[in-house]
């Protein structure tokens, strides 16, 4: 669900970690049908796998 943080119109996302981490591991997903030597592909899969353990981290942390 979602509620507001006094923000008019602004939803706020309850289960933030779990959102960000689907959201990181569909774009891990898309980027397996790339080429594997293209750069877009190697750098993505970087940054993205860097804050995928970040979110996995904090949710080790929050629990």
């Amino acid at each position: 669900g979602f509620g507001t943080i006094g923000l008019i119109g602004l939803a706020v996302c309850e289960t933030p970690w779990e959102r960000l981490r689907l959201c990181y591991l569909k774009i891990l997903d898309a980027l397996e049908f790339m080429p594997s030597n293209v750069a877009y592909r190697k750098y993505t899969k970087q940054i993205t796998n860097e804050r995928l353990n970040m979110v996995k981290e904090e949710t080790i942390f929050r629990n």
